[in-house]
């Protein structure tokens, strides 16, 4: 399988934000980057964008591509109506959000491409998305746009399950990550001690061995497997910084069904886990665990790429100079 190539740059985008009164310069600032598409699960896209911002800071980056217009005719008046329903659906949504909020639409192209071009010209921390309505468990189904940003994003990728905006009774109190000492892993470690700090709240670490026979033949076999797998907890738990509250569990079991299964027990509000990058497709051959988790985790999940930006805390914007412009960049 080839090497993933790096997210395209935009041709063009339409961008505005909160106050229409004054020009801002272009500049980078840490982003959440929250895409819609007008569908229902774009509440709970926006509720965890709330959430993700209260503990990292930052700016609300809301988002929208146009769909590519099908070929026939009557499509320059397709692409003049969804440009229209594209901007009022980013207007009703940043009044939700507040002054805070910028607004990009995006010219006609595929969502995931889109999008990732967006984050990369905001230099954005995570991309926020809402879960497909199709996938099992108010999950995401491989190929949805989630799974097709795994090899192109350039930064975190959060996903809400279905339903979240209705069921966030308050903020998050527990954040989890699916450690298992890799390089992908250790990014991961870093960006939820990042957003545990950034809220003050604890860190579960889960770690999950392949499941052993019951066997009382096996006991001793058992015992061993358990210990190595508490030190490759030990390992990230002496990387998280001091001050910082946190636990580790063992667990045994195809991974994605029990740190799942772990994340509901302990009520866990937000759970990480690395990505190799690869794809759904060969993310499923080699065991990835980031392609699965989206398919099984009961609290919202942000996937960490390998190639993915830090995730860092601390900086929100200062009171923002808003404006609208049309922005153009070279391919």
């Amino acid at each position: 399988m080839s090497k993933p190539s790096a997210a395209p740059r935009l041709i063009s985008r339409e961008v505005s934000a909160a106050h229409p009164s004054a020009v801002e310069p272009r500049v980078h600032r840490r982003s959440f980057i929250v895409g819609l598409d007008g569908r229902e699960h774009d509440a709970d896209a926006l509720a965890l964008a709330r959430s993700l911002h209260a503990a990292l800071g930052g700016e609300i980056v809301l988002a929208h591509v146009i769909p590519p217009a099908p070929p026939g005719r009557g499509m320059v008046a397709f692409e003049a109506i969804e440009r229209r329903e594209g901007r009022e659906l980013l207007d009703a949504a940043a009044t939700k959000i507040g002054d805070s909020a910028h607004t990009e639409l995006v010219d006609p192209c595929p969502a995931a491409p889109g999008l990732s071009g967006v984050a990369v010209e905001r230099d954005a921390s995570m991309l926020v998305l809402g879960s497909s309505h199709r996938g099992t468990v108010g999950r995401i189904v491989p190929g949805g746009v989630a799974s097709q940003l795994l090899t192109c994003a350039p930064c975190a990728i959060a996903v809400a399950p279905v339903g979240y905006a209705q069921e966030l009774t308050g903020p998050i109190s527990r954040i989890g990550l699916a450690y298992d000492a890799t390089s992908e892993s250790d990014v991961s470690l870093s960006a939820a001690a990042v957003a545990a700090a950034g809220l003050g709240v604890p860190l579960h670490l889960y770690h999950a061995m392949h499941a052993i026979s019951r066997d009382p033949g096996w006991d001793k076999f058992r015992r061993h497997m358990q210990d190595f797998a508490q030190g490759i907890l030990d390992q990230g738990l002496k990387q998280l910084p001091a001050g910082l509250k946190a636990t580790s569990r063992v667990l045994e079991g195809d991974v994605a069904t029990v740190v799942a299964e772990a994340a509901s027990e302990d009520g866990i509000g937000l759970l990480f886990a690395g990505s190799r990058g690869y794809g759904p497709l060969r993310e499923a051959l080699i065991g990835g665990v980031g392609g699965a988790l989206l398919r099984t985790s009961p609290c919202p999940l942000v996937i960490i790429p390998r190639r993915s930006r830090p995730i860092a805390s601390g900086e929100r914007p200062a009171d923002l100079r808003a404006g609208s412009r049309h922005v153009s960049a070279g391919s």
